[in-house]
């Protein structure tokens, strides 16, 4: 008998489970186990409300319990989260979940991913599937890099010679490296539907019409992502100069020492041509911020040319005519809401930064400073630790951040980055 009980105390405590247990990406900001465990079946009773006083936005209160579940969330996106949770803890333990309350919130308003769609271009069903993944996962942005020197991905009406040409390319040295990893691993493979003949050269590429577009920002919408559009200037814009060359300094398109020769910023038709851009950009996302990137400008053409040199002396040339093409200089309206704001990366004053480091909002008009948004590439993935280039965030391991902003190993410390909106990856 003694020995029976001893069994079955030892099976109970190897039952147990604890809050370090469940598997919930990202991790809640609470989590209280309860005795015993909840079957769900179809027939469970799930029961949701709103509460709009809940201390934090988005905030959610998720029991698993005997009665059921039960579902208090400050907000429509509060109870979508919730529901995520669910799924996830179903997916790791089955139809018999562990009793338990989960209290969780987003500690950063901007938890994104952005997918480069000009050097790869992707299928909309594929947009759709990374939707749902971000929807899994609590993240609400997905910022889309739509223009590059390699590939211009959206229609834009007013230019149709942008897509009709400027979003097709013989094949290069990244898709040459896909086509060769593609022998040991199959999901390299490009996309033979983007893969065109065209007389006797082979094409790939591809585009977005803007009703393809409008349908993913619905889509997004109804699972609370934000799409955040990239169009790329005043650099990484051959895909426009190969067919508008009269828009650079020199009139050619062509590549400089390291990238290729960027649009000139002392033709005001290129001023026209971007605003024509950006106000049929605005139609299709109704975003907060939309991306006009401006890094990695290669500035010798501009020196090199008097036009330009009329502008401003050699030495502010660069950084007073980048802020002029992002925006400071134009600003396209937004209809019913104000001028927009640009999203645009820029380098902290820290020497070696990488360009990768940080995100920067720069609103047109408002109080400075601006929020900021730390940004990971590699070392997301990856787990690296972060170096030297990372020296403006605390040290941690990028891999541990949590796009949700719950608790996690080495979190970024919001007390000393005050401004950190979010994270982006």
């Amino acid at each position: 008998m003694k020995n029976t009980l001893s069994l079955l105390l030892l099976s109970l405590v190897s039952l147990a489970v604890h809050a370090g247990d469940i598997h919930v990406i990202p991790y809640p900001v609470k989590v209280e186990m309860h005795s015993g465990t909840v079957r769900l079946t179809p027939s469970t009773p799930e029961r949701c409300r709103i509460d709009a006083g809940m201390n934090h936005a988005d905030e959610y209160r998720l029991t698993l319990s005997r009665k059921g579940v039960d579902i208090v969330a400050q907000s429509t996106a509060g109870l979508q989260y919730a529901r995520e949770t669910l799924a996830q803890l179903r997916a790791q333990y089955g139809e018999e979940l562990p009793a338990l309350t989960v209290t969780d919130y987003p500690r950063y308003e901007w938890r994104g991913l952005m997918l480069d769609c000009s050097r790869h271009f992707y299928s909309l069903e594929y947009l759709k599937k990374q939707v749902d993944m971000l929807a899994h996962y609590k993240m609400t942005r997905l910022h889309l890099h739509l223009t590059d020197d390699q590939g211009w991905r959206i229609e834009i009406k007013r230019y149709p010679e942008l897509t009709q040409r400027g979003a097709w390319r013989t094949f290069n040295q990244q898709d040459s490296i896909c086509i060769d990893t593609y022998k040991d691993q199959p999901e390299f493979e490009l996309d033979p539907r983007f893969i065109v003949r065209n007389g006797d050269r082979t094409l790939y590429g591809g585009y977005y019409t803007q009703e393809e577009l409008r349908s993913l920002v619905a889509y997004a919408r109804e699972r609370h992502v934000e799409i955040i559009p990239e169009i790329d200037m005043p650099g990484h814009t051959q895909a426009i100069s190969a067919i508008y060359p009269q828009f650079t300094a020199t009139g050619e398109a062509s590549w400089g020492t390291i990238f290729s020769v960027p649009l000139s910023p002392a033709k005001e038709e290129v001023y026209t041509f971007l605003q024509h851009i950006l106000d049929e950009v605005m139609e299709i996302f109704p975003s907060h911020y939309i991306h006009i990137g401006a890094d990695e400008v290669e500035k010798n053409t501009w020196r090199e040319s008097a036009e330009c040199r009329q502008q401003g002396s050699p030495q502010p040339l660069g950084r007073r005519h980048v802020l002029a093409l992002l925006g400071g200089r134009r600003a396209p309206a937004r209809g019913g809401a104000g001028s927009p704001h640009y999203l645009h990366p820029r380098r902290p004053d820290v020497r070696g930064t990488s360009r990768r480091t940080a995100l920067r909002h720069l609103p047109l008009s408002g109080p400075r400073p601006h929020p900021r948004l730390a940004a990971a590439s590699c070392p997301w993935r990856t787990g690296e630790p972060v170096g030297r280039e990372h020296e403006q965030l605390p040290p941690c391991r990028l891999l541990h951040l949590s796009p949700h902003g719950g608790p996690c190993r080495t979190p970024l410390d919001a007390c000393r980055t005050p401004q950190l909106a979010g994270l982006h990856g």
